[in-house]
């Protein structure tokens, strides 16, 4: 009987297997390129610079192929890329258009630096950034700086229950651990509706709010202000009056140039239980620091 032919194995060389493993290597780098590629394209089309999209690609992709075919030598990389056909750009003009830099600014610190040289008399702005109800980061216009400052013979409520003593508000002895924390998370509360009414209620669209500097600070420097700023019906409104009719603040100072409009506008909210006294215990008297 005749005997088959057995076919001949064919073994794979070294090199043939080191050549299958570089251009597996380069594809991996050219699809990783194209894709760094595309997420560039997008960013760049975002920020309106198209003619530069070319240029970036190319190199990026040529950056990438470089290292991702790095340990071998110019003769197989140049093999590699020429079996690839990988295609030739269009050429370029010599002056390419750089991208533009985004400059990150730097938000302006809320730490007390004392008053600066421009915080005098009446300006305009606007409050950039609050710290709490009655201490906020103020532009001024006519600066073009930001400043620290703190709303004169009014205080709201801290923002932390840590920092909170409920009987400054009015507020009998808690019988409990539990009935404390309920007083400090409300007296809290009206702290941050401070903060709030600083962002949608003083910069109203109706005019930029004006700042009146007094000659007095705070213990750390911080400028004692009256602001001002236009209500829904078109009139002038005191910031610091606004905080106390809404029940949002305490009066301190009961020795100070408004202090008789002050007083009238926090006994109104505690007649009326309006914000920080809406509790049983509000209309008592309490003792409040004065600066």
């Amino acid at each position: 009987m005749a005997s088959e032919e057995v076919p001949a194995v064919e073994f794979v060389t070294a090199a043939e297997l080191r050549e299958f493993r570089l251009r597996t290597v380069f594809v991996r780098g050219l699809l990783s390129a194209l894709f760094r590629c595309i997420i560039i394209q997008r960013q760049i089309r975002q920020r309106g610079v198209k003619q530069i999209i070319a240029t970036i690609g190319l190199a990026m992709l040529l950056a990438t192929a470089g290292c991702m075919g790095g340990g071998t030598s110019t003769d197989t990389t140049t093999a590699m890329t020429t079996d690839a056909s990988t295609p030739t750009a269009a050429p370029t003009s010599a002056t390419t258009t750089a991208a533009p830099v985004e400059t990150v600014e730097k938000a302006p610190s809320t730490e007390p630096t004392g008053a600066k040289s421009f915080q005098t008399g009446n300006k305009t702005g606007i409050a950039s950034r609050t710290v709490s109800g009655d201490t906020f980061l103020f532009y001024y216009d006519e600066a073009d700086e930001h400043a620290l400052v703190k709303l004169a013979d009014v205080s709201t409520p801290p923002l932390n229950e840590s920092e909170v003593t409920p009987a400054d508000y009015g507020y009998h002895e808690a019988a409990n651990e539990s009935e404390t924390q309920a007083h400090k998370k409300a007296i809290v509360g009206y702290g941050y509706d401070a903060a709030s009414a600083v962002e949608n209620d003083l910069n109203r669209i109706g005019g930029a709010p004006t700042i009146v500097h007094t000659d007095r600070t705070t213990e750390n420097g911080t400028p004692l202000v009256y602001v001002y700023f236009e209500n829904d019906n078109g009139e002038k409104v005191m910031f610091n009056e606004y905080l106390l009719q809404q029940g949002m603040a305490t009066l301190t100072n009961s020795d100070s140039p408004y202090a008789d409009a002050l007083q009238a506008a926090e006994t109104t909210a505690r007649e009326n239980n309006v914000g920080l006294w809406a509790h049983d215990d509000a209309n008592e008297s309490n003792e409040r620091s004065v600066y």
